[in-house]
């Protein structure tokens, strides 16, 4: 609730999951990554929950056997069409990240398997991201860093009462450490969980 870098306990999204307005729900956190092979291309780097973001974030499409590849594989990454095609990246190419946000160990780098691409079902879906795994962004961070998620996303049951929803959502997290602030995406129904 006070700034949008400010992180979320990954426990919130199993509170949102059990609301009974909620139809799905899954969390993300921003990485700030670069390929350095091309440090002045710019392209969102997102950590995601590999078994729900998809179902929820309906605007993007990844064929089925590509999703299924990405699952398996930890290191697996799933990027937009549109980045794809810029950077020359294809299924099976390895690619490493540099964060400043999240420094990689110098015995082990940010190394990714691209295993699917996917396309957008929407124009204001943004076809240029690189998704993969939130676990292994968790297991690369330090102690203190560990359990916590950037934003939960949300797809209500009724999107005529999306603003009273996002305050009931709200009022779960009043007496936590760490409020919310639930704001509506205007996208069938879909809502981010932020603290912006």
């Amino acid at each position: 609730k006070v700034t949008f870098i400010m992180q979320l306990p990954k426990k919130y999204i199993d509170d949102i999951r059990q609301d009974p307005n909620v139809a799905a729900a899954t969390y993300a956190n921003w990485f700030g990554g670069k390929d350095p092979k091309h440090d002045t291309e710019f392209f969102a780097s997102i950590a995601i929950d590999p078994k729900s973001y998809f179902d929820v974030a309906k605007e993007i499409t990844v064929p089925e056997d590509q999703k299924q590849a990405f699952l398996e594989d930890r290191s697996g990454a799933v990027v937009g069409d549109a980045i794809a095609q810029k950077l020359g990246w294809k299924i099976g190419d390895k690619v490493t990240l540099d964060s400043s946000i999240y420094p990689a160990m110098p015995d082990k780098p940010w190394v990714f398997t691209i295993r699917g691409i996917y396309t957008a079902t929407m124009k204001s879906a943004d076809r240029s991201s690189f998704f993969f795994h939130w676990d292994m962004l968790n297991e690369g961070v330090p102690e203190k860093r560990k359990d916590q998620i950037g934003w939960v996303i949300s797809r209500v049951k009724d999107p005529s009462r999306v603003a009273g929803i996002s305050v009931d959502i709200d009022k779960k997290f009043d007496d936590k450490d760490i409020q919310t602030l639930t704001q509506d995406e205007h996208v069938r129904g879909m809502e981010v969980l932020a603290k912006a």
